[in-house]
């Protein structure tokens, strides 16, 4: 079944919607959106908040797109509705302006432009939230954030002991201060770790990112993939920044960083890689988490890495050597002659 509603809300209405009553705070209803908020200070919603300050309240629906939200089921009759398991799918930026407002005097006299969508079938639901978000300005890259697997893959990022997060939504996690921005795993690192250490192409992806997603998208994420091959990808590149940080290693190694993290998997488990979607990943991936997890194995393993990168002979403070396939070529050979 699906039920398609256009019309106006006043502002004392979509309070009900966005806002917990006891709490006073924004209800989580934006994780179906590429985009967390941005904040007042980005263009965008500067210019939704100089409406509400300045009291242009008849100019607003005028001036906005509005909410689409999507729910499974309306349990109200007639003109009242009543939400169950509801998302707003587009309009995070405008609702978290209005919330930010909402004790501004008169503004329960502003309407909000809403289109309600109300459906059970989660193959519609997403693509209506691909569509909708897909209307904006959005990377498509970005849109990946909307798909089930990479929900999965940020509950697999919690769910483990390190430390780490996923950010799959664009700033979802820039206004948690529990949250160090060095514990962050975007889409974009995500995608250049993993196709560096498992599709063993440092080279391309220590170039243009938009070449990289382009050529290798149909490599990556795909829903019978298991989660272990990227969070191992993800926590390589949060150790390696943390050894850098702390000096424990040459910064000259930061520019070959990609080839670095192909060569540790291939030296901390030497066998023929494992196809993320096997049943056998999960071991293969534990036993190099193992080594990842104990900094002093992790330093000794960097080191048996860093000697083939230096025995090569490669200059890798030279840029345009990183950009090489013939570099990750050689690097791998220097590897066979060593470990096979």
């Amino acid at each position: 079944m699906l039920k398609n509603h256009i019309g106006i809300l006043p502002y004392s209405e979509f309070r009900k919607i966005i806002i917990d009553e006891d709490s006073d705070k924004i209800k989580p209803l934006f994780s179906d959106n590429v985009r967390d908020f941005l904040g007042l200070d980005k263009k965008v919603n500067e210019d939704i908040n100089k409406t509400l300050g300045e009291k242009k309240f008849a100019l607003f629906q005028l001036l906005n797109n509005g909410i689409t939200i999507i729910a499974e089921e309306n349990k109200g009759r007639g003109d009242k509705f009543i939400l169950n398991n509801y998302q707003i799918v587009n309009g995070c930026q405008t609702a978290n302006v209005l919330y930010a407002n909402r004790k501004l005097k008169d503004i329960d006299s502003i309407f909000i432009p809403i289109k309600l969508i109300i459906t059970e079938d989660q193959d519609i639901r997403d693509s209506i939230i691909v569509s909708t978000n897909n209307q904006t300005q959005i990377k498509e890259e970005q849109l990946l954030a909307l798909t089930k697997f990479q929900k999965g893959l940020e509950e697999f990022y919690k769910s483990m002991r390190d430390g780490l997060f996923y950010e799959r939504r664009k700033s979802q996690y820039s206004f948690d201060p529990s949250i160090k921005k060095k514990s962050i795993i975007d889409i974009r690192e995500q995608i250049k770790t993993y196709v560096a250490m498992f599709l063993e192409e440092p080279h391309v992806v220590s170039g243009y990112f938009g070449k990289v997603y382009k050529e290798r998208s149909s490599q990556i994420f795909h829903i019978d993939h298991k989660y272990e091959p990227y969070y191992l990808s993800g926590l390589i590149h949060y150790k390696f920044k943390t050894l850098l940080s702390s000096k424990k290693i040459n910064k000259k190694y930061n520019k070959a960083r990609y080839h670095v993290y192909m060569l540790f998997r291939k030296i901390a488990e030497p066998n023929e890689k494992v196809e993320p979607n096997s049943i056998e990943i999960k071991k293969y991936c534990d036993a190099i988490l193992k080594i990842i997890r104990d900094d002093n194995e992790f330093l000794k393993y960097f080191n048996n890495v860093t000697n083939i990168i230096d025995i090569s002979g490669i200059n890798i403070e030279e840029q345009k050597e990183i950009y090489k396939k013939s570099t990750t070529i050689t690097l791998i050979e220097e590897f066979h002659k060593r470990y096979k």
